[in-house]
């Protein structure tokens, strides 16, 4: 389970059991359900049925856009001016295709 929630980049919300927890008699019972809901809810079936690919992209790419250096301010708001377009098309592939380019021509600015 550790390494299925830490592949998914979520390990940073793991909490050690402490040993009052571990001591009680129903925690093997209780870890199994924990386990089993979060299994669940983590599967790529439950996520698709509540998100369709474009939706999934949109998400990604926001977080991805937070998480960018201070350099890339501008490219970071004009990207998120997109999201206010009612008809506009978030790709992933164009997304990630922009910041190659915006990485380029920051690295060319440098040299």
């Amino acid at each position: 389970m550790r390494n299925a929630l830490g592949y998914m980049n979520l390990d940073g919300y793991l909490k050690e059991h402490t040993a009052e927890l571990k001591s009680q008699s129903d925690y093997s019972a209780k870890l199994k359900q924990v386990t089993t809901y979060i299994r669940l809810h983590l599967s790529p079936h439950a996520r698709a049925a509540k998100f369709d690919k474009k939706t999934l992209e949109a998400i990604w790419v926001f977080f991805v856009l937070k998480r960018l250096p201070l350099n890339f301010a501008v490219f970071r708001t004009l990207q998120f001016a997109s999201f206010k377009i009612p008809d506009a098309k978030i790709s992933m592939s164009r997304f990630l295709k922009d910041l190659e380019n915006e990485a380029a021509s920051q690295a060319a600015a440098t040299a």
